[in-house]
């Protein structure tokens, strides 16, 4: 489950910005750079790790925001902001990673 805590540390890491496009985020969606249905995996890929905070416009292109070079780009970020990728990667079942 996504927290309001992580979304303002969404939010603040952001700057209150669409890391796509640049505009301020008035309105936003929570885009996950990997998903599934399957609940038993919420608890990785709710992580702030895997999470932006992105405008609707831009989301409204969801297919070209959950490739391989946009998770690769988002995921740089995340490092540029200190987050430890390879440990939060190390700690999902494999099942999860044959999805990216």
């Amino acid at each position: 489950m996504i927290t309001q805590k992580t979304i303002d540390q969404l939010f603040k890491e952001q700057k209150g910005n669409c890391p796509i496009c640049g505009r301020a985020l008035y309105k936003f969606h929570v885009h996950h750079a990997v998903f599934t249905r399957d609940i038993r995996f919420q608890k990785w890929l709710d992580m702030a790790e895997n999470l932006q905070l992105i405008c609707p416009f831009c989301h409204i292109n969801h297919g070209k925001l959950s490739n391989f070079y946009a998770r690769k780009k988002a995921w740089k970020a995340k490092i540029e902001l200190g987050y430890n990728m390879k440990k939060w990667l190390e700690s999902i079942p494999m099942i999860i990673k044959e999805r990216f």
